[in-house]
């Protein structure tokens, strides 16, 4: 029997009793699509966390070097600026490619001095790309994607700043802000929302764009250093702490320490990987389940077929006939169900995304996945009962 005539009566036999056949998939599609979308948001949130620390496109890898400040320093004090930045590329520009002062952290704040109502005060900073819904506006208006294209010095104080300062939130709007020799005009004034308790003590908030053009954003509290290929991060990190230790502008304010940004990374893709793949296992028990259903309905179809079966046996046909075309009944079976699964997975995890602040990724290899996966559930479980099949007995068949 060829193999075409042999899908074409498997498919005949699984739409002889459709009901059957759609509820024995259910368990399929299920376990399939559970699979895919744990998989799927797995590698978003691991893509969203990876792109936060800024490896280059090419792979190179990256160190941070963090200042930490002494007891009694005062807070408005930084730790690195442009000296410092051009001392280590003149020392060390056979390691490096590239260094800067590292602004990626400061959507939660950082501490800068300003003036504000020609009273010099310590305000705690955070930067916003465009339009930001963190934050509820009370009055005037936020800063836009414009401001930040356009280069405007806008900004936004807290409420309770504008209370402390102005007496009423309105009076504050039309004002200026100084912030690290730079003015802002003060556009609005905006609340936290409740819970957002890593933004909490920011009470100023300026456009990035601006602020990494000003004199601002030549001093900071990280340095993000990217090494040239081939080199030891760690020796030459460790290199440049002592170095900023004996010759930092502020090494007699505090103290400096690196962290391995490229080996962090890898141990926790690692455990992320293992987290994913965990939880998946978890979500294939589902698999598991709706095999033993497939075997149920597989050995009720060849109780039922004992005829048919004796028929084929008659006309000539071998065992290993009988084996496939139950077999291959129960691969059709699976493995729809897992193409079903595929396609709610990938709606589902679409769904998701558009309401996350990471991109959930389907990849090929999901899809390839979810085929290997409903096919090897036919298989396990369906070769026991077209075994069952092809090993019964011609007279007995017959009677």
């Amino acid at each position: 029997m060829i193999f075409f005539e042999l899908v074409k009566t498997a498919w005949q036999s699984l739409k002889t009793n459709p009901k059957r056949s759609l509820l024995t998939m259910v368990g399929i599609v299920i376990g399939v699509s559970a699979v895919i979308t744990i998989m799927s948001l797995g590698n978003g949130i691991k893509n969203k966390m990876l792109s936060q620390f800024h490896f280059t496109a090419d792979g190179n890898m990256t160190a941070q070097i963090d200042f930490h400040q002494n007891d009694g320093v005062s807070m408005g004090k930084q730790g690195f600026n442009d000296v410092d930045i051009n001392l280590i590329k003149s020392h060390f520009a056979k390691d490096i490619q590239k260094v800067k002062i590292d602004h990626s952290d400061m959507s939660s704040g950082i501490n800068l001095y300003g003036n504000l109502g020609n009273r010099n005060k310590l305000f705690s900073v955070g930067l916003v790309k465009g339009h930001s819904t963190k934050y509820d506006i009370v009055n005037g208006h936020n800063i836009t994607n414009k401001d930040n294209a356009n280069g405007r010095p806008v900004a936004l104080i807290s409420k309770h700043l504008a209370q402390k300062d102005y007496g009423n939130g309105q009076h504050a709007i039309g004002t200026s802000i100084e912030i690290s020799h730079q003015t802002y005009e003060i556009v609005g004034t905006f609340d936290h929302r409740q819970g957002n308790f890593l933004d909490s003590e920011v009470n100023v908030i300026l456009p990035k764009t601006v602020f990494t053009a000003s004199d601002g954003a030549q001093k900071g509290d990280s340095l993000r250093i990217i090494f040239k290929k081939h080199r030891d991060v760690q020796t030459v990190a460790k290199k440049i702490t002592s170095f900023l230790k004996k010759h930092g502008q502020s090494k007699h304010d505090g103290n400096y320490t690196f962290i391995n940004i490229g080996k962090e990374l890898r141990q926790i893709k690692i455990m992320f990987n293992a987290l994913t793949y965990f939880i998946s296992a978890i979500a294939a028990i589902s698999l598991f389940i709706a095999g033993i259903g497939v075997m149920n309905m597989m050995y009720i179809s060849v109780s039922e077929r004992t005829q048919e079966i004796g028929i084929r046996l008659a006309m000539g046909a071998k065992p290993w006939n009988i084996t496939r075309q139950f077999l291959l009944e129960g691969v059709m079976l699976t493995l729809s169900g897992g193409l079903i699964g595929f396609l709610f997975g990938w709606g589902l995890v679409n769904m998701i995304s558009t309401l996350s602040p990471f991109k959930a990724t389907v990849t090929l290899g999901s899809f390839l996945l979810s085929v290997g996966i409903s096919s090897a559930v036919g298989i396990v479980f369906g070769i026991l009962p077209a075994r069952q099949a092809a090993l019964k007995n011609l007279i007995d068949t017959l009677r």
